[in-house]
């Protein structure tokens, strides 16, 4: 088997390696060659492909699974870069998602992997987009080297707690894991790398959503990792998880607009409406936030510091630097039209707002869809106050 045979199955392979990228297509390759990464404020394509997918872990969910009976193939760091010059000298690709499977011992082939990024960073003078993982037990001098040629790496926890990582992942270690990103965090700000570091965690295998919001204010606040992603769980075939259930995708944009709230609107998890089981209440957190705080609206968006500007449904943060900018050069904003305009979804703020004194056209009306048991829910913490 040639290179590229042997990289379209390991790019297929790489499809069970969570990453934040977005499938795409290039001149007539294969799909799994190339993604749409977030860098520089844009979607660059990038070419994504394992290094190896013979494992000796055995995640229960996981397709590379030490014990599923499939075809096991391996690039050498020579043959990735090279396969990622192809790409990148034809203008196909702007970046490299490195990744590998464990493949009989973690500093092994964190050495490989840095070894393919050295290839690419030094041997061909690529200066753009380059992702590395790090691979769970693997030594924490690794982290720096990675660091010093990443643009991006990642730290990936998998579950939301020690209980569940040990019962989905027993190869592995929480709180090994834990001590990679910290050095991540400590590195980086001691030589002032200007790399992001991010996580992921795998939902749909037993924790709460209250769990993995505190577990990723934690992250933000004292790792200052850039992004945690929520990836939902498939289970895949031959594996000990094959028959449960996915995860819901409505779960995972949940998530998601919680944790923008705790990452970029200031927002604390334990801010965030939960049920009595731990689950975020209703589809949109900030709207149902604002529903349960009365007592804080409305809010005078002539007056308002930024930080209660973020707290209003349809007002952002680039919408509330928009506003902020209107009254430093002496304006107002006057007008439904004019808040508009700002970039403020006015349909969501106007039950929530005052415009010069008073409450904006009351044809705006409150876009909100409850289910039984979260009228009945608001019913009771409406009785409270």
């Amino acid at each position: 088997m040639d290179l590229f045979e042997k990289a379209v199955f390991l790019g297929r392979a790489a499809k069970w390696d969570v990453f934040e990228g977005e499938e795409g297509e290039e001149g007539g390759l294969p799909r799994c060659w190339i993604y749409r990464a977030a860098a520089g404020g844009r979607r660059v394509p990038i070419f994504k492909t394992l290094l190896s997918n013979a494992c000796r872990n055995n995640c229960l969910y996981c397709a590379n699974r030490a014990d599923r009976p499939v075809p096991r193939f391996s690039l050498t760091p020579e043959e990735f870069a090279r396969a990622f010059q192809f790409l990148w000298s034809r203008g196909l690709v702007e970046g490299a998602f490195i990744s590998s499977s464990v493949e009989g011992d973690p500093d092994r082939t964190m050495e490989k992997i840095l070894a393919a990024a050295e290839i690419i960073r030094r041997n061909m003078g690529f200066q753009g987009y380059l992702h590395i993982k790090i691979m769970p037990g693997a030594k924490a001098e690794y982290v720096r080297r990675a660091l010093e040629l990443g643009s991006r790496i990642s730290v990936n926890l998998e579950a939301a707690n020690e209980f569940i990582l040990q019962k989905i992942s027993p190869e592995k270690n929480f709180r090994e894991i834990l001590s990679l990103l910290e050095a991540g965090s400590r590195l980086r700000e001691e030589s002032s790398f200007p790399v992001a570091l991010t996580s992921q965690i795998i939902i749909g295998l037993g924790e709460k959503d209250r769990d993995l919001l505190e577990l990723s204010e934690r992250l933000y606040r004292r790792f200052r990792i850039w992004r945690c992603y929520y990836s939902p769980f498939e289970p895949v075939p031959g594996t000990p998880l094959e028959k449960e259930p996915p995860a819901p995708k409505e779960r995972e944009k949940k998530l998601y607009r919680a944790d923008f709230l705790i990452r970029l609107y200031g927002f604390k998890a334990s801010e965030i409406p939960f049920s009595e089981e731990g689950e975020i209440l209703g589809s949109d957190p900030k709207l149902m936030w604002a529903l349960l705080h009365p007592d804080f609206f409305p809010v005078d968006v002539n007056r308002a510091p930024y930080h209660k500007l973020l707290r209003v449904p349809g007002i952002g943060p680039r919408s509330a630097r928009a506003i902020l900018r209107v009254r430093e050069k002496g304006g107002r904003v006057r007008t439904i039209s004019e808040l508009k305009a700002l970039g403020v979804d006015v349909r969501r703020a106007s039950p929530f707002i005052i415009l010069e004194g008073r409450s904006p056209e009351a044809s705006f009306t409150l876009p909100l869809e409850l289910s039984r048991s979260e009228e009945e829910f608001l019913r009771e913490v409406r009785r409270w106050f």
